[in-house]
């Protein structure tokens, strides 16, 4: 009985570690949309760096499902934000709209496959550590 309160401890912890772990991931993916959203906006129409926004929906969606739609969610409205303050106008505001629903679609489009792609992976390691 007391290994099993033990092992169920352990497991606990372990748990734990692997929440804490993304939690760093998290604010950086929101820190790293932050910093492409104000570059982009500084450097105009001109150079754009939004698509470099996929980079931290990567990172956010390979700790968990959730943390990649918040951080898609986050770059989405980033990308809606600098564009409607750029300096051209839009002959009406369903233009900038549809654009950040097309964003974050081709975001959560990419979380849902980098999230396919960790499940593979895991299911090959145990595999291979099942096999020696």
């Amino acid at each position: 009985m007391a290994s099993g309160n033990s092992m169920r401890v352990k497991e606990g912890l372990l748990r734990a570690h692997r929440l804490g772990r993304g939690v760093p991931v998290f604010f950086l993916s929101l820190l790293l949309v932050a910093f492409i959203g104000t570059l982009d906006y500084l450097t105009g129409s001109e150079l754009r760096f939004s698509v470099f926004l996929l980079i931290p929906v990567a990172l956010a969606a390979w700790r968990g499902f959730y943390q990649g739609v918040v951080i898609s969610v986050a770059g989405a409205f980033t990308w809606w934000y600098v564009d409607l303050h750029m300096i051209h106008a839009h002959s009406t505001a369903l233009i900038p709209l549809w654009g950040t629903l097309v964003r974050l679609g081709i975001f959560l489009a990419f979380v849902y496959r980098i999230r396919q792609r960790k499940v593979i992976s895991e299911d090959l390691k145990r595999a291979h550590e099942w096999l020696g």
